[in-house]
């Protein structure tokens, strides 16, 4: 299911982002950003529920016109193990196809010959170039030399 609820994105971060970045000893993402992404409406959450309706697995998702960015997929390890995501991508793909959406963008995978590319590409999955824009309001930084990924999210400023 797609979701806009704040109540299901505090329980999907605790009980699967934050479990599945632990297993991985990842780096989370800040709940405050998440939760900002759904307020404004530009972030969703893709969930997959139990029958008892318990929250399986997820994908916080980024929507544009034309793209769906699959911005942080989070299932704990065992309910990876169960097939969840192959199920929650499929679902995605669907949603995708039904909303007219042309790009499911994956992101990038580290490292890009290893499992994670193996599924996405699992799913029919391009390498494509695309350009990245973005204001930089400090241009003493140098975005190349501190980023080693990008994580690209689509943006709407109010212009006054």
């Amino acid at each position: 299911s797609i979701s806009s609820k704040e109540k299901e994105l505090l329980i999907w971060y605790q009980n699967c982002h934050l479990k599945r970045i632990s297993e991985l000893s990842g780096k989370k993402w800040s709940l405050d950003f998440l939760l900002l992404l759904l307020q404004q409406g530009t972030g969703k959450l893709a969930l997959v529920k139990s029958k008892n309706n318990e929250i399986l697995g997820g994908c916080f998702i980024l929507l544009s016109t034309e793209t769906l960015e699959l911005f942080m997929m989070s299932t704990p390890l065992f309910n990876l193990n169960i097939g969840v995501n192959y199920f929650l991508t499929n679902e995605l793909y669907i949603y995708a196809w039904k909303q007219n959406i042309r790009y499911v963008n994956w992101q990038s995978s580290n490292p890009p010959l290893g499992g994670l590319t193996k599924f996405k590409k699992s799913f029919n999955a391009k390498e494509m170039s695309f350009p990245i824009y973005n204001k930089i309001w400090d241009k003493s930084i140098n975005i190349k030399n501190i980023y080693k990924e990008s994580f690209v999210f689509p943006m709407k400023e109010n212009i006054s």
